[in-house]
């Protein structure tokens, strides 16, 4: 079971719980599911397949949050990348 799994399955049992607190705003089980399986279907729909590489270059966020639980239910890897990175100009 992976972590995304876990999350589903809590969310059926825990639907109105608070299972992320982020900004001082509270995110049930519920609505991570449902955001995490909305992000999953969009990216599924692009073509992302298990064992892809995805590179998430975000800031801090709940956007982040769901996009890389969403790559690991498709059983893709997330690839972090620090947004405060720029190209050299090389």
């Amino acid at each position: 079971m992976n972590l995304t799994e876990l999350l589903m399955d809590k969310a059926r049992i825990y639907a109105e719980k608070p299972a992320v607190v982020f900004a001082d705003r509270s995110y049930s089980y519920g609505h991570l599911s449902q955001s995490v399986k909305e992000h999953a279907a969009l990216l599924s729909h692009l073509g992302v397949r298990k064992g892809d590489r995805v590179a998430l270059q975000l800031p801090k966020g709940m956007e982040f949050i769901y996009l890389h639980l969403a790559v690991l239910s498709l059983g893709a890897i997330t690839l972090p990348l620090n947004p405060a990175y720029t190209d050299s100009g090389d």
